[in-house]
Order: C-alpha cells, then sequence, then structure tokens
C-alpha cells in the first residue's frame, strides 16, 4: 500500500540498493501472513528481468483468532468460544438436600 521515504526516493529515482524495504501491506485475516513472495526485478544493464525469492518480516503482527479469523484478539479472549463454566461446589446433606447460604 505504501513504502516508506527512503524506499519510495530508491525506487522513483533509480538509485542506490538497499538490503531491505519498508513498506505498509493489507492483509487478509482469513488467510496466514506470507513468509516470501517473488518479485520481478528489471535489468538495468541489459533488456528483461529477472525473478527473485524475497523474505517477509513484520515488524508487529496483529493477534488473530485462528477459528474465527478476526484480528484483535487472542484464543483466549475470542468472545465467540463458549466458555466451560466452573464447577460450583455444593453442599449436599446426608438426606441429599443442597445447603443454599
Amino acid at each position: 500500500m505504501m513504502l516508506d521515504s527512503y524506499t519510495n526516493t530508491i525506487c522513483l529515482e533509480s538509485w542506490g540498493r538497499s538490503s531491505y524495504a519498508r513498506a505498509t501491506v493489507e492483509v487478509n485475516a482469513e488467510k496466514d501472513l506470507i513468509k516470501e513472495m517473488v518479485v520481478v526485478v528489471l535489468k538495468h544493464e541489459e533488456h528483461g528481468y529477472r525473478k527473485e525469492t524475497i523474505s517477509i518480516e513484520y515488524e508487529w503482527k496483529q493477534p488473530r483468532f485462528t477459528t474465527c479469523m478476526i484480528f484483535g484478539h487472542s484464543n483466549d479472549e475470542c468472545p465467540k468460544v463458549v466458555k466451560a463454566k466452573k464447577a460450583v461446589e455444593q453442599n449436599v446433606d446426608q438426606d441429599g438436600f443442597q445447603v443454599v447460604k
């Protein structure tokens, strides 16, 4: 979606080389984040292009629940998960009556 100013300048003015580029990306909550991708790189001194595989690192990953595929909460905090009720301690006397306080 967007590049940082340094990466943008390198791309627009066709100068320099960098070992990394920073970019803002849009991701789909229903799909896993990719770890690498193939890009096309133009050859500077001759015609044509070559394909390069680049690795992708994320500075920050939004928590995502893997069942409902919604960003913003983890598996433990998902509102769609039915939580088991804690067993309530019941005081029952020998006649089978429950003692209520």
